[in-house]
């Protein structure tokens, strides 16, 4: 069908040479049978001469054939938007044209105006199919800001992100440059501690800059020191010396002791043991003793024996928190602004339609074109003999 030569161009081409043929012969023969031809032009002239009107209607009849019989083979110019195909086969049967097109609408279910005939061709079919729907499209736009850029590059930028299941594109890049500000902390940990422990105002801490990859030595100030909630904490111990002056027996509270192995305390002798340390019984607890040494004797004659006591302190775990902004050199802001066409599923749609339009030929048609062409031709060569004799006549 994108040919040049098409089969409504054979058709006329040999309907032409059909009523060119006949012609010839028409006129071969009138003139090679001259008596015959002036009994058929004085019959003519008789009739014209008699019945004018009728003669005339017969021209216009033949003109109005041969007219339509032309527009039934004149060739339809397609648009752009038509495919065409030739001599197409659907099922059992054989088509001379198949016009395909594809247009959008609204409603799934419009139809497309093909036009009557083709090329000489006939519709005798149509056909639609929804082969896409297709839905909106809307623009949406995001930020994102890239900060501590060392240098201004797009190339440091990255061409497309996500966000929200939505790939983004991108489209500009607005710069400022600003200056690098870090936070950088510390914190020094004092353990678990019966009360707060004194704390410097100040802490000199050196650290490796994140966005200049330099070591840098700051003086952050005293924020805050964090306190847990107090309880009962293992890890309270103390180096007990034990000393009997008077011989080998020694008193806690009222209770002697001698240096006995097997030494076992009362909760009383713990809670005296603290006392006698020194430590507050409401804040520290005994609960268990082990000798460190043997018995010894020293310089003045006294006998001596190393012990060591463990229990627990109520305490709190303490925390001293340092931290400030520093400022570590200058770099750029980038602001990045990207889009992204996303489909709204929600909204009404539009169909992608292809109709397709077969055309068949009529053969009876074309004779008839082909006779009427032939008869109104030979009218027409044998009106002009009619005249021409006529001449001839008023000559003689």
């Amino acid at each position: 069908g994108a040919g040049n030569v098409k089969t409504g161009d054979i058709t006329r081409a040999v309907a032409f040479l059909f009523m060119i043929t006949m012609t010839l012969a028409a006129a071969i023969y009138l003139y090679l049978h001259k008596e015959e031809k002036n009994k058929l032009f004085g019959k003519l002239k008789k009739a014209v001469n008699r019945d004018k009107t009728l003669m005339l209607l017969m021209l216009g009849f033949l003109s109005v054939v041969a007219g339509c019989g032309i527009g039934a083979v004149s060739v339809w110019a397609a648009s752009d938007k038509l495919t065409v195909n030739q001599d197409v086969t659907v099922g059992d049967r054989i088509y001379d044209y198949q016009l395909i097109t594809e247009y959008e609408s609204d409603n799934p279910e419009k139809t497309y105006d093909f036009e009557k005939k083709y090329d000489g061709a006939k519709l005798v079919d149509t056909d639609y199919e929804v082969i896409d729907t297709i839905y909106p499209e809307h623009t949406v736009t995001t930020e994102k800001t890239y900060k501590n850029v060392k240098t201004k590059d797009e190339n440091s930028i990255k061409d497309t992100i996500t966000k929200d299941g939505i790939t983004y594109t991108l489209q500009d890049v607005k710069w400022k440059e600003v200056p690098i500000k870090e936070d950088v902390e510390y914190t020094i940990e004092y353990g678990y501690q019966t009360v707060e422990p004194a704390y410097p105002d100040t802490y000199e801490y050196t650290y490796q800059s994140p966005a200049t990859g330099e070591e840098k030595t700051v003086t952050l100030p005293f924020v805050r020191m964090d306190k847990s909630t107090p309880s009962w904490v293992n890890g309270f111990s103390a180096d007990v010396t034990f000393k009997n002056i008077d011989g080998e027996e020694f008193t806690l509270g009222n209770h002697k002791f001698d240096y006995s192995d097997n030494l076992v305390l009362t909760a009383g002798d713990y809670e005296e043991l603290v006392r006698m340390l020194g430590y507050n019984t409401s804040l520290y607890r005994l609960n268990s003793m082990s000798w460190n040494g043997d018995v010894y004797e020293t310089a003045d004659g006294e006998l001596w024996r190393n012990a060591i006591v463990s229990g627990q302190q109520y305490a709190s775990r303490y925390s001293a928190y340092y931290a400030d902004t520093v400022e570590t050199g200058t770099a750029y802001e980038a602001t990045a602004t990207y889009k992204a066409e996303i489909t709204d599923e929600e909204a009404a749609p539009a169909y992608k339609i292809r109709a397709t339009g077969m055309y068949q030929k009529s053969i009876v048609i074309n004779v008839i074109f082909a006779v009427a062409l032939v008869i109104f031709f030979i009218v027409v060569i044998i009106y002009m003999f009619a005249g021409k004799r006529k001449k001839e006549v008023k000559n003689e």
